[in-house]
């Protein structure tokens, strides 16, 4: 009968706007054939919330409850970014809206109908890295720590790398906040650290705009950044959008970037992604860390769990490092192919999610 869709989306021609638009389009062509006598609302999650503004999708949503128009099915779509609601608020929506159905549909959104934007993304628009550009040359830096927007986990990381010495064994970025809106850092004072690579370097020859809003930190969703960073360290300190627990799991390229680029990592993040991506095929790497605990740890210690590693591994020759290196190597080949394959049927779901 109809669908009513409301909602924002990243612009086309920003990091995974395209992949967005056409997921969104996709599926929406979806809904209107696989449920052509019924009458349809798509809500997409991109920047839905009342935190936005006026005259958005929340009003929108708002005005729309008011009227109390009837839905058979209600289709909740979460391509890219992290929720801005809660499942609350979510479950209050619902309740007024009283639908007959209710689909729960992608990134954050967990079961039938999830898939995993970050990996499309990350397969069409990294450039096509050979293998031999991606291992290791010489080690030269053990870890690489990159964050841009000023979060409390990544601030509690990169202080507790310089409180205990370690910020020399690695390469560690931290963005700035450069406009007023300091709700990111939660008021914490942290450090501000650059990287030497202009940010016009990220704009793939002007396709994406210069995005200079958390300082000179590059805006890198696309690429693994300066090559010679990337051959020359060991672990990848993957800094997750996202690190508290009872949040869904939001798995991005930042994750995908050591799995495509063939190095072993820990995440600062929900200790949850490690389970999430050995049941999807990929394999982790914490049996290499002297039986230190990564994983059952509790919200607050994962930073510490990141610093005993790296100081396990600071005892460590660089011969030894590149021997550990080689042994890794069957499970970074595995999980480089598997990215592929799982990419591949990413794109292949959001094409058929309701088969």
């Amino acid at each position: 009968m109809s669908l009513r869709y409301i909602g924002s989306r990243f612009g086309i021609n920003d990091p995974w706007g395209r992949q967005e638009h056409c997921i969104v389009n996709s599926i929406q062509q979806q809904i209107k054939k696989k449920f052509a006598n019924e009458s349809n609302l798509m809500l997409n999650m991109t920047w839905l919330g009342p935190q936005f503004g006026s005259n958005g999708p929340w009003d929108q949503l708002q005005n729309l409850i008011d009227t109390q128009e009837k839905f058979d099915n209600l289709f909740w779509s979460s391509p890219v970014d992290p929720l801005y609601i809660s499942f609350d608020q979510m479950k209050e929506i619902e309740d007024q809206i009283k639908p007959t159905r209710i689909f729960y549909t992608g990134i954050n959104l967990h079961g039938k109908y999830e898939y995993n934007t970050g990996a499309i993304a990350t397969v069409e628009d990294f450039p096509p890295y050979t293998v031999d550009q991606l291992e290791i040359k010489q080690i030269k830096h053990l870890y690489i720590c990159y964050n841009r927007k000023p979060k409390p986990h990544r601030i509690v990381m990169v202080d507790k790398l310089y409180e205990n010495n370690l910020q020399d064994h690695g390469v560690i970025t931290l963005g700035k906040i450069v406009d007023e809106k300091d709700y990111y850092t939660h008021g914490l004072p942290y450090k501000y650290l650059p990287i030497d690579d202009p940010v016009e370097n990220y704009t793939h020859n002007g396709r994406y705009r210069i995005f200079k809003d958390f300082g000179d930190v590059p805006y890198d969703i696309s690429s693994l950044g300066r090559m010679d960073l990337w051959q020359g360290h060991f672990l990848n300190i993957v800094s997750e959008t996202i690190c508290l627990p009872w949040d869904p799991i939001f798995v991005t390229e930042k994750t995908w970037k050591p799995i495509l680029g063939l190095r072993p990592f820990i995440l600062n993040a929900q200790t949850t992604i490690y389970q999430w991506l050995r049941d999807r095929g990929f394999r982790t790497f914490n049996q290499y860390f002297n039986g230190i605990e990564v994983e059952d740890v509790k919200e607050f210690e994962v930073q510490d769990s990141i610093i005993k590693v790296i100081k396990y591994l600071t005892t460590l020759s660089n011969s030894q490092l590149m021997a550990m290196y080689n042994d890794m190597m069957p499970d970074l080949i595995h999980n480089r192919q598997r990215f592929f394959e799982y990419a591949q049927e990413q794109k292949y779901k959001t094409e058929h999610l309701f088969d």
